[in-house]
Parts: C-alpha cells; sequence; structure tokens
C-alpha cells in the first residue's frame, strides 16, 4: 500500500529551474523567491496587453460614434434629397399645365387670326398685335419646353443620387 501512495503523490516542478517539489504551495515559495521578475513580467505583459486593447477598444469606438454620424448625416441629406425631388415634381406640374395653358392660349389666338383674315384693312393692326401675341406665347412656350426638360432630367438625377444614399445607407 505504499508503494501506490509513492506512486501516486504529485510532483511539482518549476518551469524556469526544472527543481522539484512536493507540494503547490512549496513550488509557489520557490518562484516568488528564485524567480521574481516572472511574476514581474508576466504582470507587465498583461498590463500592456490591457493598454493595447483598451486602446483598440477605444479606437473601435470613436470609429462606431463616427460612423453614426455618417448615417445620421445622410439620413439628413436623404431626407433633403426627398423633399428637393417632392418640389420638383411639384414644379413639373406646374411647368405642364403652364404649357397646356399657352397652347390653349395659342390655339385660340391662331383661331381668332384666322377668322380675323376676312377683313384684313379694317382688323390689319389687331391682326398684327395678336401675331405678337403668338410669338411671345410660343417663346414662352418653348421656354417653359426647356424648363420642363431640365427639370426632368433634374428629377433624375435626384432619383438616382436617392438611390445611391439608399444603397449607402443599407451598407
Amino acid at each position: 500500500m505504499a508503494e501506490s501512495e509513492d506512486e501516486e503523490q504529485e510532483i511539482y516542478e518549476c518551469p524556469i529551474c526544472e527543481e522539484e517539489f512536493d507540494t503547490e504551495s512549496g513550488l509557489s515559495i520557490h518562484e516568488g523567491q528564485m524567480h521574481p521578475n516572472k511574476q514581474i513580467d508576466e504582470l507587465e505583459d498583461l498590463v500592456d496587453t490591457f493598454e493595447e486593447e483598451t486602446e483598440k477598444a477605444l479606437d473601435i469606438k470613436k470609429e462606431k460614434e463616427s460612423l453614426k454620424q455618417r448615417v445620421r448625416s445622410l439620413r439628413d441629406e436623404k431626407e433633403e434629397l426627398e423633399e428637393t425631388v417632392d418640389d420638383l415634381k411639384d414644379t413639373q406640374e406646374k411647368l405642364k399645365e403652364g404649357i397646356e395653358e399657352k397652347d390653349d392660349k395659342v390655339q385660340d389666338l391662331k383661331s381668332k387670326v384666322d377668322n380675323l383674315k376676312d377683313d384684313r384693312e379694317e382688323l390689319k393692326s389687331e391682326k398684327h398685335s395678336m401675331e405678337r401675341k403668338i410669338d411671345d406665347l410660343e417663346n414662352e412656350k418653348e421656354s417653359l419646353k426647356k424648363s420642363l426638360e431640365k427639370t426632368e432630367e433634374l428629377m433624375l438625377k435626384l432619383k438616382h443620387q436617392v438611390k445611391e444614399f439608399n444603397e449607402e445607407i443599407d451598407e
């Protein structure tokens, strides 16, 4: 029975100098007296690692805040763009209505010109005046058409930008 007790007795070996001890506390006392720098080195390494990890965590936190601010900024910009798109849609509708009104006026004036052709001598000055109005209306109509075209181009660009911002925010 004495042999099995000897076989089961655990031996504690110093990892630095390989000296053997019968108890864990004996090994601990030996390490503290003979190898005190080991614990200091381990603690210094642990402090260095903690400082590095803390710095990384702070950098990540700063980056996270920066990204949150960027997302807020992009959302605000998106809202502004959506408002601009809505304003452009309203402007587009008004321009279309203006073109329709100008078309109606042009048609009315052309009709009047046709009716007045029968009596040229008497109505010559009035005809000249109406032709000028027609020209002015045609110019206004062309101007409105160009404005409408530009508005439609702007709407397409803004829709594209809104789509890009949506995609960027979703990322």
